[in-house]
């Protein structure tokens, strides 16, 4: 996203389904960035009414038929970020009237506290799903570094026992254990995965998504 940025050009349509999961001849993986049919040029984009794109990652100015910029995919980018992480998007937004009902003032719902993440999280979704886009971040670069920076905080955050991650427990006397007769043992109970572990996850992901993204509109603009 940054490269189309850099190129003055705006995507208008970051979706899901427009990032698409590409296997290499080596096994690897890589994400790339589809459907540049809607791509425009910023200095183009004040021009005509036609509205395109999908409504439910649409920034509202968008919607509203006006000029857009690199905004706009910010917006859109926060949208895939707030779907991965949440599991739903931030705003119940099916059509382009949704969008442009929706209160400008009405923000999604927060997300830290339910993750175990940084509070900064929730301030980040704020910002960048704005209505006004000047209190977006004004790139796709600084949306990134935005995320690794809270995907740092959380590793410093200490594990649920009350210990910081990777700390050693120290060594102590080993008494002999008493002779127990055998039981059948009960079934084991499914492993569950932390909140923090599952944002922990879901922030890494995105940032392999990013840079993957990166990597794919260099090589799809090389050729």
């Amino acid at each position: 996203m940054e490269v189309l940025h850099r190129h003055h050009v705006v995507h208008r349509d970051v979706t899901p389904g427009n990032l698409l999961l590409s296997h290499r001849p080596d096994g690897t993986r890589t994400v790339v960035v589809a459907d540049l049919g809607v791509a425009r040029s910023v200095v183009d984009s004040s021009a005509g009414a036609m509205i395109v794109g999908t409504p439910s990652s649409m920034a509202p100015e968008q919607a509203a038929g006006g000029a857009v910029d690199a905004r706009a995919d910010v917006y859109a980018l926060c949208v895939v970020a707030y779907a991965l992480l949440a599991g739903a998007p931030p705003f119940p937004v099916r059509t382009v009237a949704d969008l442009t009902g929706r209160p400008a003032g009405l923000a999604p719902p927060p997300l830290a506290e339910r993750l175990g993440a940084p509070a900064t999280l929730d301030g980040l979704f704020r910002s960048g799903l704005a209505t006004d886009p000047h209190r977006r971040p004004p790139s796709a670069a600084l949306l990134a570094d935005a995320f690794d920076q809270l995907a740092a905080d959380l590793a410093r955050v200490p594990g649920r026992s009350g210990e910081p991650r990777g700390a050693v427990a120290q060594p102590g006397p080993h008494p002999r254990p008493p002779v127990v007769p055998a039981a059948t043992p009960a079934p084991s109970a499914p492993t569950r995965v932390g909140r923090s572990s599952v944002f922990y996850i879901g922030m890494t992901v995105l940032a392999i998504l990013l840079f993957a993204a990166f990597l794919g509109v260099v090589i799809a603009l090389s050729l």
